[in-house]
C-alpha cells in the first residue's frame, strides 16, 4: 500500500494500491487500484480512480476478465478471473448497486471439439456486449464483430437474480466451446 488514506478491507492477497482514498474490498485478491477514490470489488481487477466530479459523484474505470467452457445449449454464467491452479468459483459480478455502470465486454468464443457434425473444431467468433446498468436493469446490445465457421446459436448476454449480476454464454449441442472475455467498466457512483 502506497499513498495516502488507502484501505484494504481484509483477507486480501497479492494486491497493490497507490494514490489517494482507494479501497480493495474484503476477500478480493490479485487486484490493483491507482489514482483517487477507486474501489476494487472484483478478483483480479485493475482500477483507475478519477476522484469526484463537480457534483461529488465518484468516478472510476476498471478492467477484469471472465471465462467459461460450454458443451451444450445450456446458458452458463461466465467465471471471474480464475488462477491457473484453482477451480473456478465466482460467477457473480460484485458491484455497487447505487452506481451507474457503462460497460463494454469483448468476448472470444473458440470451438475446441465436440461430436456435432455441424461446423468443426476451430470455429470461432468475436462478440462485443455493450450496455448501461442502473440498479438491476441493463440496457445492452450484442454485436458479432467477426466469425469463422458455424456459430449458429452461440450467444452472450447479462442476467440478474435479485441484485446478483452475471454475464452468460450459450453454445450449441455437442460443441466444446471455450469462452474468454475482457470487461471494461466505467462507473459513476452517485
Amino acid at each position: 500500500i502506497n499513498g495516502t488514506d488507502n484501505t484494504t478491507q481484509g483477507s486480501n492477497i497479492n494486491c497493490f494500491i497507490n494514490g489517494v482514498d482507494n479501497t480493495i474490498a474484503n476477500s478480493v485478491n490479485n487486484a490493483t487500484v491507482v489514482g483517487m477514490s477507486g474501489t476494487a470489488l472484483r478478483e483480479g481487477e485493475f482500477v483507475v480512480g478519477a476522484g469526484s466530479g463537480e457534483g461529488n459523484e465518484i468516478i472510476q474505470t476498471s478492467t477484469f476478465f471472465l471465462n467459461r467452457i460450454t458443451t451444450d445449449v445450456a446458458t452458463q454464467n461466465m467465471y471471474l478471473n480464475t488462477p491457473k491452479d484453482r477451480a473456478p468459483s465466482k460467477s457473480i459480478i460484485p458491484r455497487d448497486t447505487s452506481a451507474i455502470i457503462t460497460y463494454t465486454i469483448d468476448i472470444t468464443a473458440y470451438r475446441t471439439g465436440g461430436g456435432s457434425g455441424s461446423g468443426a473444431a476451430g470455429d470461432l467468433a468475436f462478440f462485443k456486449l455493450q450496455g448501461v446498468l442502473k440498479s438491476n436493469t441493463a440496457t445492452e446490445s450484442l454485436t458479432t464483430i467477426a466469425s469463422s465457421g458455424t456459430i449458429t446459436g452461440w450467444n452472450v448476454s447479462s442476467s440478474f437474480s435479485g441484485s446478483d449480476w452475471s454475464i452468460t454464454v450459450r453454445g450449441a449441442a455437442s460443441m466444446n466451446i471455450t469462452w474468454t472475455a475482457k470487461a471494461n467498466f466505467y462507473e459513476m457512483k452517485l
